[in-house]
């Protein structure tokens, strides 16, 4: 079902004037002016002593939120934005949103606006180099869960909104919040054509003002199959246990499409997602190569925005940006197949010797980069990821108590990051 353009109108102002959100823009006001901030202030809206005509405008843009360059401490999250070629682009537009965890957009009807806020602004220094900091204002506790936090760092191009998303486990102890932990597996550096001007920003802003602007879900994917982990034994002797438990995370693939076909994503970032149930796997008996899955389910959201003006208040439908997203809600099912691969091969020094039972429940396994099959609907796959913990582990048991190795494909059993677990005949 397709969502209703007033349908979306009233969606938009409702989440704004009844919740008080920004949402994706400017803040949610009610036919007020936004701004604020007299010149020379140094407050949001205001100027700055010595500041470039790019970095004024920045303070226009957004004008709730203060930019990173005038926030002590340290930074939430740094990265990097670059041309085709590879050259560092100077004053880019950079923002930090903040999305809702997975769980709490299944129950958003198709039509309805996604809370999503804008948290942090910045511009790319001459080197393309950006620091994106937020002091605690409190606007991220409604999206935590358990600290954890869905972020999108978006980079404003002359194409659209280009975004890379991470889950962080956030510290708001301090004078900045920082990250203590991600799901990002290296430094944030994007590539684009032509960066967007911030005046030019700035303009389109205000030539809407004031506006609603929103993500709306817009649509849902039928379940696609997603790895969790492979597991394997080449002993004959030894039994395989797998199990996930309720509430526990596993990293996943985000869809990003800008101003291309409703159907091309691109691959960009991950999230974290949960499963509502505990999964018990059946037991793996000797020698075996096993595949562990479960379903992942996603929504697609679209950009969206609405203007009150009255020149925009005569039953005109809203713009509808060609900006998506492919997003995750969460997990369900589980299940195991047999491979047709062999183990794969382990170093001796990534074993270690055991003689009845053990698990391994700590370290990271490793990226399926094709982790979850959605080429066939958005144009690309998505990856999965798990870390072994207490609620996701594997057991292994040699019922006679015969020795026996488990092996780790990129580290020892016990490391921070043991990759797959291969158990083989001792010695």
């Amino acid at each position: 079902m397709k969502p209703n353009n007033n349908t979306i109108v009233r969606n938009i102002l409702a989440l704004g004037l009844v919740t008080g959100l920004m949402v994706v823009g400017l803040p949610t006001m009610a036919l007020g002016e936004v701004g604020g901030g007299n010149p020379g202030d140094g407050l949001p809206g205001g100027e700055l002593d010595d500041a470039t005509p790019a970095e004024e405008a920045l303070l226009e843009l957004y004008p709730e939120i203060e930019a990173s360059s005038e926030i002590t401490g340290e930074a939430l999250i740094d990265g990097a934005v670059v041309d085709p070629a590879g050259e560092p682009l100077e004053d880019v537009v950079v923002t930090l949103e903040a999305w809702p965890q997975g769980s709490n957009v299944k129950d958003i009807a198709i039509g309805e606006a996604i809370p999503v806020s804008i948290v942090a602004k910045a511009l790319t220094d001459e080197n393309g180099e950006f620091e994106l900091k937020l002091e605690d204002t409190g606007v991220l506790d409604e999206y935590a869960d358990s600290g954890s936090v869905e972020f999108q760092v978006v980079t404003h191009a002359e194409d659209g909104e280009h975004a890379q998303g991470f889950s962080g486990l956030i510290d708001d102890s301090g004078d900045t919040v920082v990250l203590l932990d991600s799901t990002l597996e290296g430094p944030i550096e994007t590539e684009i054509e032509e960066p967007a001007a911030v005046t030019d920003l700035l303009a389109e802003e205000e030539a809407l003002n004031p506006k609603f602007c929103a993500w709306v879900k817009i649509g849902t994917y039928a379940k696609r199959d997603a790895t969790i982990t492979q597991i394997y034994s080449t002993a004959s002797y030894v039994n395989t246990d797998f199990s996930y438990s309720k509430d526990q995370a596993t990293t996943v693939g985000i869809g990003v499409n800008v101003g291309t076909s409703a159907v091309q994503f691109k691959a960009s970032g991950t999230a974290s997602v949960k499963t509502g149930s505990t999964v018990t796997f059946n037991t793996k008996k000797g020698v075996h190569s096993t595949g562990y899955r479960m379903s992942a389910r996603y929504y697609k959201a679209q950009k969206y925005c609405y203007s009150t003006s009255l020149a925009r208040g005569r039953g005109e439908p809203p713009t509808k940006y060609k900006e998506y997203r492919a997003m995750p809600i969460d997990l369900t099912g589980g299940w195991s197949v047999a491979l047709s691969v062999s183990a794969p091969a382990t170093k001796a020094n990534n074993c270690d010797t055991f003689e009845r039972v053990v698990t391994a429940d700590r370290g990271s396994s490793v990226t399926w980069t094709n982790g979850i099959a959605f080429k066939d609907a958005i144009g690309t796959d998505l990856s999965t990821k798990i870390s072994f913990s207490k609620g996701i582990k594997v057991t292994f048991t040699s019922p006679t108590g015969k020795r026996y190795k488990v092996c780790g494909t990129t580290n020892y059993p016990q490391s921070g990051n043991p990759g797959l677990y291969v158990a083989r005949p001792y010695p």
